[in-house]
């Protein structure tokens, strides 16, 4: 059985979902990963100054969010995950004041 082919997934009883941050949009508020650490995190620091005040820039303003696991670029962030706890990140996705956050199911 091909477990790739998102219809063997569904026979094995197992639906996964696409999770996207459009981080073009991203106001960098926290919600997403004070809420749901599980499927959301900051992304690191990326540049001299962000690496060099990490610690003094954190406590100013938090960075854009990524998808914990997923593969990130500049304007989004995309993973995959199976249904467990998926709820949550449905919270999420309704609350992100940006409608930065997209599930959508494979």
């Amino acid at each position: 059985m091909d477990c790739d082919n998102s219809s063997s997934w569904r026979v094995l009883g197992i639906v996964k979902f696409r999770i996207e941050v459009d981080r073009s949009k991203c106001k960098r508020c926290g919600y997403c990963y004070s809420m749901d650490s599980i499927h959301f995190e900051p992304a690191p620091a990326k540049g001299l100054f962000e690496k060099a005040f990490a610690k003094i820039a954190r406590s100013y303003f938090l960075n854009k969010s990524r998808v914990v696991g997923g593969e990130l670029d500049k304007s989004k962030s995309v993973g995959a995950f199976d249904d467990e706890k998926i709820d949550l990140a449905r919270k999420v996705e309704a609350i992100c004041p940006a409608s930065a956050i997209t599930i959508t199911e494979l």
